[in-house]
C-alpha cells in the first residue's frame, strides 16, 4: 500500500434513477468518513436527465467524486465492472456502494485497518436494516437472513450461497486484475458483481467477517436486490398458508424448473471461475484452485438437486445438520465430498 497508516480508497458507486433523499443521505454519509484518504467513483446506468441532474446536483464542485455515464443500460452487474474497470492502478483498496444506504462514519477505516495482514483480500462486516425513514427493523442482516459467514471460506460454499453483501466490503485493489473484466451476462444476471469478487477473493487469499453493522442496509419498494428473512418457523407457516398450492403439479412442475435453472447456471459460473483462475494462475498470481468440481460432480440432476436440497437445509437449520449428515452419508463417500461436507456443518458464527 502506497501508506499504512492512510491508504487510498477508491468507493465505487454504481446508480439508476436513485431517489434523491436517500443518495443525498449516503452521499453524505461518504463525505463524513473517519478516514479521509478516498475518491468516488459514480457509475450511471441510464438514469433519467432529471435523475442525472439531482447526481451531479448533489455531488456539486467536491473534487472526490467523478462521474462517468454508460451510453445504453447495462444493469446493475455490468455498470459495478464499468465502474471498475475506471479504478486507478495507484488506488490500494476499493469499496463498494449502493445509492441509498447510510454508512457508519468509521466504516472505511474499519474495514481498511484489516488489510495489515497481507493475505487478506476481501473485508466485509454485518449490515443493519433500515426502512425508508431510517428506523432500524433488523440490528443484524446476518441474523436475520440466517447467514453463516464462516462459508465464505469455502469457494465451494459460496457458489451454492453468497454471503458476501457488496455494500459492506472492502477488496484489495489488485483482486482487480484477476476478477476483470467479469463474465458476460445480461441486464438481469444470474449471479451478481459482490458474489464474483468473493469467490475470486476466496480463491486469492482470506476473507475477513465482521460481526459489527458498519451499513445501514435501505430496505424499500425500490431496492434492486435486499434482505431475505430466512428461518425454519418462517418455512413452515408460509407452507401451512398455502400448502395446497404447494402440492399441486403446476408448482412442483414450476419448483424443479427453476430448481434445474439456477443448478445450470451455477455450474456455468464454476466453469467460468475455474477458467479465470487457471489463467491467473498462468500469469504468476497465486491462487488456489477449487479441489472437487462440485457443479460436475453431480452427472444426474435428480441425485444433484436431493443432495443441494439436503446441504442447504443443513446450510440454513445447524439442529438438522445431524440428520442430513446422515442422509447424505452415502453421497459423500461415493462422490468424495469429504472436505466439502464437514464445512458444510460449521456451526453458525456468533453475532456482535
Amino acid at each position: 500500500m502506497s501508506s499504512a497508516a492512510k491508504p487510498s480508497v477508491c468507493i465505487v458507486m454504481a446508480t439508476h434513477n436513485p431517489e434523491p433523499r436517500f443518495f443525498r443521505k449516503q452521499v453524505e454519509s461518504i463525505r463524513t468518513q473517519s478516514h479521509s484518504s478516498w475518491s468516488c467513483l459514480i457509475q450511471d446506468d441510464g438514469s433519467s436527465e432529471e435523475a442525472y441532474r439531482e447526481i451531479r446536483r448533489e455531488i456539486g464542485t467536491d473534487s472526490r467524486f467523478g462521474i462517468h455515464r454508460n451510453r445504453q443500460r447495462l444493469g446493475v452487474y455490468h455498470c459495478f465492472e464499468m465502474a471498475l474497470a475506471g479504478v486507478t492502478k495507484s488506488t490500494d483498496l476499493v469499496c463498494l456502494a449502493d445509492q441509498d444506504d447510510i454508512w457508519l462514519p468509521h466504516k472505511v477505516e474499519r474495514l481498511a485497518g484489516e488489510f495489515a495482514d497481507p493475505s487478506v483480500q476481501l473485508v466485509h462486516s454485518d449490515l443493519s436494516v433500515i426502512d425508508e425513514c431510517d428506523a432500524v427493523t433488523h440490528p443484524s442482516c446476518w441474523a436475520l437472513e440466517k447467514r453463516n459467514v464462516h462459508n465464505a471460506r469455502s469457494i465451494h460454499l459460496l457458489l451454492l450461497r453468497n454471503v458476501v453483501t457488496g455494500c459492506a466490503s472492502m477488496l484489495r485493489r489488485d483482486l482487480l486484475d484477476t476478477a476483470l473484466p467479469f463474465p458476460a451476462q445480461g441486464v438481469i444476471p444470474a449471479f451478481f458483481h459482490d458474489l464474483w469478487l468473493a469467490l475470486i477473493a476466496s480463491a486469492r487469499g482470506k476473507i475477513v467477517s465482521l460481526p459489527e453493522p458498519l451499513v445501514l442496509y435501505r430496505s424499500h419498494s425500490g431496492n434492486t436486490l435486499g434482505p431475505l428473512e430466512k428461518g425454519l418457523v418462517r418455512d413452515l407457516r408460509k407452507f401451512a398458508a398455502g400448502y395446497p398450492r404447494y402440492l399441486s403439479r403446476e408448482y412442483l412442475d414450476e419448483t424443479l424448473r427453476h430448481s434445474r435453472q439456477e443448478w445450470d447456471e451455477r455450474r456455468e459460473l464454476s466453469v467460468a471461475l475455474r477458467e479465470r483462475l487457471r489463467l491467473a494462475r498462468s500469469r504468476g498470481t497465486p491462487v488456489i484452485l477449487p479441489r472437487v468440481d462440485l457443479f460436475n460432480t453431480f452427472p444426474d440432476f435428480g441425485v444433484s438437486s436431493l443432495v443441494l436440497t439436503g446441504l442447504s437445509l443443513a446450510f440454513r437449520h445447524h439442529a438438522l445438520a445431524p440428520a442430513v449428515r446422515l442422509c447424505l452419508g452415502k453421497a459423500q463417500r461415493d462422490l468424495r465430498l469429504s472436505s466439502l461436507i464437514p464445512s458444510y456443518m460449521d456451526p453458525p458464527c456468533s453475532q456482535g
